[in-house]
């Protein structure tokens, strides 16, 4: 596969994280969002980073994606099932 192509990066981090593998999904989604500063990506390392209660980083690459594309469907999906007040710093 194209290890340079961060829509496939993405697609096997997520089942990393399906599985339960987070930081081996967390090393491959941030790969996938170096590559290319995507919605989807970076929600789904929100995601990770989420679950690592890392979330300052979280924070970080929220505030950094809803700069560019606060009106992606992915990041609405996201911030439907997940309340602001659980991001202490975010940014509306």
């Amino acid at each position: 596969f194209d290890k340079e192509n961060p829509y496939i990066l993405d697609s096997l981090a997520w089942v990393y994280f399906k599985q339960g593998k987070l930081k081996e999904s967390l090393l491959i989604l941030q790969k996938a969002f170096q590559i290319k500063e995507d919605a989807e990506i970076a929600i789904h390392l929100v995601e990770v980073f989420n679950q690592l209660n890392e979330k300052e980083q979280a924070e970080k690459i929220l505030n950094q994606i809803m700069e560019k594309e606060k009106n992606h469907p992915a990041i609405q999906k996201f911030l439907e099932k997940n309340p602001r007040s659980t991001f202490k710093n975010f940014e509306k």
